[in-house]
């Protein structure tokens, strides 16, 4: 296998892409190479860091190609832009996908590392079970409606509530989301909040625990607000983009009180979850590609 990571330059990119390449022994190159030449002849792998300014079409001619592509993004939980709010300490964290956005399919593997760095500052809190007052939506970002071509999930999934519960809806937005244009660039503009126009949903002004406190169900396209929503006790309907996906309810169950009653195995998906990110150090000393490539 011959992989190619690329970055864009941008924040991050760069230096989580590069110690990932550094722990696969892979050459390390700016996306504009990509965007101005195409891919190398020999390349039968590629990594890339998030989905904006020419990573997005990198990732979507890996999957036209068929060629193994490893996406590195933000952590699960720990992300590498607050969590040292918590722990105080480094590395940080990040996922690394083999083949996909995150990983949505439950895989193998203990809990040992999920007990050592992420119990503490996520314990499972009582199953809720749908007990609440608002269903909460947190919408696609304007790069994950680009990317995944879902701008009318909002409308669509209002729609499909409204035929399930009559309960109020809370519309929460990411704060200070970014524009994007046609070719997955920020525009230079933020996203305003656009929800469908219907009785009993209003714009979220509140702080996301109090929204939280309040859900009894979260509803998001991909959003890792469910983890936190999950790791809460509260039911979770996503999107198969999403890290969610393997335990999320169908949004049926909300007009089925008891089948919310049913917890799902949150232990055994958060420890997958802690499985699949990685500190710096494991991407500089090979260990999440050899781990990846595994599979």
């Amino acid at each position: 296998m011959t992989l190619y990571g690329f970055h864009t330059g941008f924040l991050l990119s760069p230096k989580v892409t590069g110690a990932f390449c550094r722990g696969a022994k892979a050459p390390l190159r700016h996306i504009s190479s990509y965007l101005e030449n195409g891919l190398p002849d020999d390349a039968t792998a590629v990594a890339m860091y998030g989905i904006l300014r020419g990573a997005g079409q990198l990732y979507r001619e890996a999957e036209r190609r068929n060629l193994d592509f490893y996406y590195l993004d933000h952590g699960y939980f720990a992300r590498s832009d607050h969590w040292l709010n918590w722990f105080n300490r480094s590395p940080s964290w990040f996922r690394v996908t083999k083949n996909g956005h995150s990983i949505n399919k439950l895989t193998a593997g203990n809990d040992d590392r999920f007990r050592r760095h992420f119990e503490k500052h996520y314990p499972l809190r009582p199953w809720r079970g749908g007990k609440g007052e608002a269903i909460v939506i947190l919408p696609p970002t304007p790069a994950i409606r680009w990317f995944f071509d879902c701008d009318d999930w909002g409308r669509q999934i209002v729609d499909q509530i409204r035929r399930f519960t009559d309960l109020p809806i809370v519309w929460r937005e990411k704060p200070n989301a970014k524009n994007i244009d046609d070719t997955g660039n920020p525009d230079g503009t933020f996203s305003t909040p656009t929800p469908p126009a219907v009785d009993r949903l209003e714009i979220s002004k509140a702080s996301l625990q109090a929204d939280l406190d309040k859900a009894a169900m979260v509803v998001c396209y991909n959003s890792n607000v469910a983890i936190e929503a999950v790791q809460q006790g509260i039911p979770v309907y996503c999107e198969e983009q999403c890290a969610a996906f393997p335990i999320r309810f169908s949004l049926e169950s909300l007009s089925d009180p008891a089948s919310l009653e049913r917890e799902p195995d949150r232990w055994n998906w958060l420890t997958h979850l802690a499985n699949n990110q990685f500190s710096m150090s494991e991407l500089k000393s090979g260990y999440a590609f050899r781990h990846l490539s595994q599979r």
